[in-house]
């Protein structure tokens, strides 16, 4: 039968988001650190001048880091949302 599968229940919305960025010292990386677990206010721009974009609040679920010899690296982050997500055009 149907055991073990999970059922959506319509009208529920959610939103997740992979990023990726650069840190170039210390305290950028124990910043970054701090906010595993933690609530942060996010905004996502997909217009070259900075007026269309998604905001909102999530929680840092992961944290992926990849450093080089000269200390500057990279990270990827997994975000949850919290609540709505907003779109603004303008």
């Amino acid at each position: 039968g149907d055991t073990g599968w999970r059922t959506t229940v319509g009208g529920l919305k959610s939103w997740s988001a992979t990023v990726e960025g650069q840190c170039d010292d210390s305290t950028g990386w124990n910043e970054l650190w701090e906010n595993i677990g933690e609530e942060v206010e996010v905004e996502f721009y997909i217009s070259e001048g900075g007026t269309i974009y998604f905001s909102g609040s999530s929680t840092v679920v992961t944290i992926s880091p990849t450093t080089s010899v000269d200390s500057s690296g990279t990270f990827s982050a997994t975000l949850s949302g919290i609540g709505a997500l907003t779109y603004t055009t303008s």
